[in-house]
């Protein structure tokens, strides 16, 4: 399995994937998939925008979304609730990511598909067929869809046509980020390689202190941080990187332990999600710090997944004990914990 899928895989040092089983998505689409990177039934793509700042959406307005890779299935939950509002099942099998498009379609990657279901629904709108696992998803400005497969990121317009097919240094991609300037990061099994904006060109290849990059972020200043997993031998750092640098500018390892996910607040605060025994932690850094401001560990059990909504309040996807927990701004308390439908969250979003 990737590295997200499980903390009985994190000190394995390769982020090689273990094929996941296919059999079971046969039947699970009325709609028939075409070609490699066609939507079915010839629907076009919606309208879609940048989704970097998908975890600021506010939670006060909209809905809390759970990717659940145990369950095959994503929940859906009314702002301040810990009740399932809707579960969305059909055309799912051990999900690896998601997204939203303008409209706010939710596009869900699953073994070669990407399924795609209306704002509010539970039913399968229709399947994009992507050819490989596709790991991440994310849309450029352009409303150009990436998804991170085996050994490559496959680019597709908004008819669902294949644009290009991005394969120079890419190797077991396990997420993607636009500075903002509009390159494309991609973080591989021992490297950052970043491509020119709507092109295929290797720009720069980021290899110092890159040691199982599991997650990318930029903060305001457009600095570069990379969680870096580790190895046998060493806990995981995240490493940060100046504007079109290829040398580490610092390090942040205080607090730091099998590092899985970053995120930022609207004040720049940096949220790290340690997957470390036995229970793992959120440690939180002032804008430009590599000291701990704050640790989380209250109701903390395996953080797979981070969220942040308008007013800071952060949201935690744990894999140990099948939870999401929420803490307000500035806190380490967990104020909500939700368990109903639950089962190894592995990515948090707002939505309709």
């Amino acid at each position: 399995m990737r590295w997200h899928l499980g903390r009985e895989v994190k000190h394995c040092c390769s982020l090689i994937a273990a094929s996941l089983s296919l059999a079971l998505l046969a039947a699970c689409s009325g709609n028939e998939t075409v070609g490699p990177g066609v939507v079915s039934g010839g629907v076009p793509f919606d309208s879609v925008l940048a989704t970097q700042a998908l975890t600021h959406r506010a939670a006060q307005q909209k809905n809390l979304y759970a990717l659940n890779y145990g369950s095959s299935r994503v929940t859906v939950y009314a702002p301040g609730s810990n009740k399932v509002l809707r579960a969305i099942s059909q055309g799912l099998y051990r999900p690896g990511a998601f997204t939203f498009d303008s409209r706010e379609n939710l596009y869900v990657a699953v073994h070669n598909n990407v399924r795609v279901y209306a704002p509010g629904k539970t039913t399968l709108l229709r399947t994009l067929h992507v050819g490989y696992e596709p790991y991440a998803l994310l849309f450029d400005d352009q409303e150009n869809l990436y998804a991170a497969e085996f050994n490559r990121v496959l680019v597709l317009r908004r008819n669902g046509q294949v644009l290009r097919t991005i394969t120079t240094g890419v190797k077991n991609p396990v997420a993607l980020a636009f500075d903002g300037t509009g390159d494309l990061y991609v973080a591989n099994e021992y490297a950052v390689t970043v491509y020119a904006k709507g092109t295929v060109k290797l720009l720069r290849t980021i290899s110092q202190d890159i040691l199982g990059p599991s997650s990318l972020a930029f903060d305001g200043s457009g600095n570069l941080y990379v969680a870096n997993l580790g190895n046998f031998y060493q806990s995981g750092v995240v490493s940060v990187y100046a504007p079109g640098s290829s040398s580490v500018l610092r390090t942040i390892s205080q607090g730091v332990n099998y590092p899985r996910v970053l995120a930022f607040d609207s004040a720049g605060n940096l949220y790290v999600a340690n997957d470390s025994s036995p229970t793992g932690s959120v440690t939180v850094y002032a804008p430009g710090e590599g000291s701990v401001l704050r640790t989380i560990t209250d109701a903390v059990a395996g953080p797979l997944a981070l969220a942040l909504d308008s007013a800071s309040n952060l949201y935690v996807g744990n894999a140990d004990d099948n939870t999401v927990t929420e803490y307000a701004d500035g806190t380490t308390s967990a104020m909500l914990s939700i368990s109903k439908g639950i089962n190894r969250p592995t990515a948090l979003a707002f939505g309709p």
